[in-house]
């Protein structure tokens, strides 16, 4: 978008500063709803951001399409390159190694 590493976190950083964008771990910041303060971003869409390979399965699956009535606070990512579980606001993002290729499916 801008053409320069360096300028795209400088733009990050003043972003931040005026508190418009919020950083949820390395490489994966959200712009923030001025009138909440809340992340636009929400889990399922972290989730599939930490690695170009990575996506959701099972009950997170099933509750992002509105398939359960039981409300999770933990998405199972599976991904090829392994990352350290992490919490951000009170969600729980877990690595699972990925077993399978065949009928997986990105919905965006």
């Amino acid at each position: 978008m801008v053409g320069n590493e360096k300028t795209a976190y400088s733009i990050i950083y003043r972003l931040m500063k005026k508190d418009l964008e919020k950083k949820i771990r390395n490489n994966i910041y959200s712009v923030v709803n001025p009138a909440t303060g809340d992340i636009i971003a929400n889990p399922y869409q972290i989730a599939c951001a930490i690695s170009s390979s990575a996506y959701i399965f099972h009950h997170s699956a099933f509750e992002y399409y509105g398939l359960t009535t039981q409300v999770y606070y933990e998405i199972c990512v599976p991904s090829d390159n392994r990352f350290n579980n992490f919490t951000y606001n009170n969600m729980h993002y877990k690595y699972v190694a990925s077993k399978i290729r065949e009928g997986v499916v990105f919905a965006f």
